[in-house]
C-alpha cells in the first residue's frame, strides 16, 4: 500500500510540474451589474494586492483585508448615472507614492450623443480614500480603453485613450507631474472601431509604443514613437489575417528579449500571436495558437505554472482557460479549463492574490455580474532547508495532525488530489482535525510569513 501511495506522489508531483492547477471561484462581488474590467493593484498601501473593478455607473475597490485573499465590502471610487464604466486600472498620476485611478465612462445608451470621458480619481492619504473625478477629456466618444505611460520621456504619467465612437487613438500629457492634463494629441483615426490597446516598448529602443487592433475591417498594428517625445507613426500592420479583433496584448513569448503580440478575434475563435523577429518590430507570420475556443474576448500572458516562461490565460463565452508554454518558445498546449462558472467574462488578468509567491487568476464577467479570484495551487519550488523547518506528525495520520514551525503560520489549507479544497483553518494552531476528510493522498498549503509551503500527507 505504501509503495502505493509512493507511485500517486510521485505521479502528481509530474503532473503539477506541468500545468498549474487552480482552486474553485471565490467570489469577490456580484452585484451592480455588468463587469466591464478587472484590475490588481496595492491601494492601500499595505502590501498586498487589492482589487479594482468598473461596473456599470461605478469604479470601486476592495480591500484585501488579511493578505490571504479575504476581501472586504465595496468601497466606491466613482459614479457616473446614466453612463456605463468601462476600463479601469491604477497608477501613480500625481507622482506623490501611492496609486491613483485611471478609468473610462461611456453614454449609457448606443446610437445617442451623451457625455463620453476619461476621468481619473486621486488617492488622498494613501489608503484608499478617493477624490472626486478629476476630467481628463470629454472629447473621445465611447472610449473602451485607458492607459498610463511615460510617452514623453519627461518621468510623469501621461495617458492614452482609445475610443470605439470615434475611431480614436489619442494621448495626453501629463502638464507638471500633478495630473493636469493638456489638450488632446491624435495619433490616429484610422482604426475602425478600436476596443483595446497595449502599451509597450516593441522596437527596444527605451520608449513607449502602442498596439492596438481594427475591429470592423480585421487587422492589428502598432504605432512607433518616432522620438521618445510622444511623435508617432501611422499604423505599422501587423496582421490582417483575422476575423473581428477584439483584443491585443504584449508579452516575450519566445524568450528571446524582444515583445511579441497577442491577438484574440471572435470571427473566427482564433487566439494567435506574432513574433517580433528582429527585436524592431517587424513581426513574422500568424502563429494560431487554438481556434478551439468559442468567442474569445481576452487574453493575458502569464508564468502560471513557475517554470520560467510566459503561459496564457483566455476566456471564452462561459469559461475560462489556461494555455501552458510548452518549451518556453511560445509552443502551447491544448487549453485546460480553469472555470466554467462565468457568464460573458470581459477580462481576465493574474496577480499573486494571497502573497503565497505565483500569479492568481482575477476575472470579471458581464451577465451574472462577477468579480472572482482562483487560487493557483500549483506547488512552487522550496529550499530543502526551508521546507524542514515544518514538519507535519504523523504521516500517514488517521485524525490529528501535528504542525511544528519555526514561523508564524497564518493560514493552513487542505486539497485532495483534483484540486479540491476540503479543509481550511484560517486562524491555525498547532493541531487540525482531519478525522473527517476522505483517505488517500492529501496536499496541505501551510501559509507563513516567509512563503508559502506545500507538503504531502496520506489520510488513513
Amino acid at each position: 500500500m505504501k509503495n502505493f501511495y509512493l507511485f500517486i506522489i510521485l505521479f502528481i508531483s509530474v503532473i503539477l510540474s506541468v500545468n498549474a492547477q487552480f482552486g474553485p471561484q471565490q467570489i469577490i462581488s456580484n452585484a451592480d451589474g455588468l463587469k466591464t474590467d478587472v484590475y490588481a493593484a496595492d491601494i492601500d498601501g499595505d502590501s498586498d494586492m487589492d482589487v479594482l473593478s468598473s461596473s456599470q455607473q461605478q469604479i470601486s475597490w476592495y480591500e484585501n483585508i488579511n493578505g490571504n485573499g479575504d476581501f472586504g465590502e465595496q468601497l466606491l471610487i466613482a459614479q457616473n448615472p446614466e453612463e456605463l464604466g468601462g476600463s479601469v486600472s491604477a497608477s501613480d498620476i500625481d507622482g506623490d507614492g501611492d496609486m491613483d485611478v485611471l478609468s473610462t465612462f461611456i453614454d449609457g445608451s448606443p446610437g445617442q450623443t451623451g457625455e463620453s470621458r476619461v476621468v481619473w480619481n486621486e488617492n488622498l492619504d494613501g489608503l484608499g480614500n478617493f477624490g472626486p473625478q478629476r476630467i481628463i477629456t470629454l472629447n473621445a466618444y465611447r472610449p473602451t480603453y485607458a492607459g498610463a505611460a511615460d510617452f514623453d520621456g519627461d518621468g510623469d504619467m501621461d495617458v492614452l485613450s482609445i475610443s470605439r465612437g470615434d475611431d480614436k487613438v489619442a494621448w495626453y500629457k501629463n502638464l507638471d507631474g500633478l495630473g493636469n492634463f493638456g489638450p488632446q494629441i491624435i495619433i490616429s483615426l484610422s482604426l475602425d472601431f478600436p476596443l483595446n490597446a497595449v502599451i509597450s516598448d516593441i522596437d527596444n529602443d527605451g520608449d513607449m509604443d502602442i498596439v492596438s487592433h481594427s475591429n470592423h475591417d480585421h487587422k492589428i498594428g502598432w504605432f512607433r514613437n518616432l522620438d521618445g517625445n510622444g511623435t508617432f507613426s501611422n499604423l505599422l500592420v501587423i496582421s490582417t489575417n483575422l476575423d473581428t479583433p477584439n483584443r491585443v496584448s504584449a508579452a516575450d513569448l519566445d524568450g528571446d528579449g524582444d515583445m511579441d503580440i497577442l491577438s484574440t478575434s471572435t470571427g473566427d475563435n482564433k487566439i494567435a500571436w506574432y513574433e517580433n523577429i528582429d527585436s524592431d518590430g517587424n513581426f513574422g507570420p500568424q502563429q494560431i495558437i487554438t481556434t478551439s475556443l468559442e468567442y474569445p474576448r481576452s487574453i493575458y500572458a502569464s508564468d502560471i505554472d513557475n517554470d520560467g516562461d510566459l503561459d496564457l490565460i483566455s476566456a471564452s463565452g462561459t469559461a475560462i482557460f489556461s494555455l501552458t508554454n510548452s518549451n518556453g518558445l511560445g509552443d502551447f498546449e491544448l487549453p485546460q479549463l480553469i472555470s466554467d462558472e462565468v457568464i460573458s467574462p470581459t477580462a481576465v488578468i493574474t496577480s499573486d492574490i494571497d502573497q503565497d509567491g505565483d500569479a492568481d487568476i482575477l476575472s470579471s464577467s458581464q451577465v451574472d455580474s462577477k468579480i472572482a479570484w482562483y487560487e493557483n495551487l500549483t506547488i512552487l519550488s522550496v529550499d530543502e532547508i526551508q521546507l524542514s523547518k515544518i514538519t507535519l506528525t504523523p504521516n500517514p495520520v488517521t485524525a490529528t495532525l501535528n504542525i511544528e514551525s519555526n514561523f508564524r503560520v497564518n493560514k493552513i489549507q487542505v486539497y485532495g488530489l483534483l484540486g479540491r479544497l476540503v479543509l481550511q483553518e484560517n486562524n491555525p494552531t498547532n493541531q487540525i482535525d482531519v478525522s473527517n476528510l476522505a483517505n488517500g493522498l492529501l496536499f496541505v498549503h501551510i501559509k507563513t510569513n516567509e512563503g508559502v509551503f506545500t507538503k504531502k500527507i496520506i489520510k488513513e
